[in-house]
């Protein structure tokens, strides 16, 4: 591999990271269809024909009237999840999320329920290092004379600044929102406050 295939490969290698990210930002909300609650959805309150014991159990909620269960703490109602029972989805919690996103990163997004943007972001984080240590093991070992050796190295060392800028970034960005309780979990119902 000679100099000008090295940082053309490097200049690839840069485009496709700064353009993932992009792409990634867009899409990973579209994907998981979970960042913000819709102000039209209310998920603390459930109307329904008949509020009784039956459809509004005392540990979930309690009936305000006849046609309305309102949550107790850390409840919801997410229709497509409670089986006709008013208010029994738990509700995950913010401190959980923010501390695993802040020891692990990735993992508070696969617990509020973002799976492909958790795997996503735990893959980027392991997988990139461990191929660029690959390639610049195998650069240095194949480039026989010392001038391509350097370049090599050079260009290694501006790819790995330039992806932990993006990583550090991603983190920054993710714990603070998970700090402000600006994520919702997997069925859009917002995290319980710490």
């Amino acid at each position: 591999m000679n100099s000008q295939m090295f940082f053309l490969t490097i200049i690839s290698i840069n485009l496709i990271y700064t353009n993932s990210l992009s792409i990634t930002k867009k899409t990973l909300t579209d994907l998981t269809n979970n960042s913000i609650t819709s102000p039209n959805v209310n998920y603390f309150s459930a109307q329904m024909p008949n509020c009784n014991v039956k459809t509004c159990i005392r540990k979930f909620g309690k009936c305000q009237s006849d046609i309305l269960c309102v949550c107790a703490e850390g409840y919801a109602h997410v229709p497509k999840v409670t089986n006709g029972i008013a208010c029994s989805y738990k509700q995950k919690r913010q401190i959980t999320a923010f501390l695993l996103e802040l020891f692990i990163m990735g993992a508070g997004h696969i617990y509020r329920g973002s799976i492909i943007l958790g795997v996503l972001k735990i893959l980027f984080v392991v997988l990139f290092p461990c191929m660029l240590l690959y390639l610049v093991f195998l650069g240095i070992i194949v480039e026989s004379d010392i001038k391509s050796q350097t370049c090599f190295l050079i260009g290694s060392i501006v790819v790995t600044v330039l992806y932990l800028f993006g990583v550090i970034i991603w983190y920054l960005y993710d714990v603070i929102n998970l700090g402000l309780n600006k994520y919702t979990d997997g069925h859009g119902v917002p995290l319980q406050h710490w």
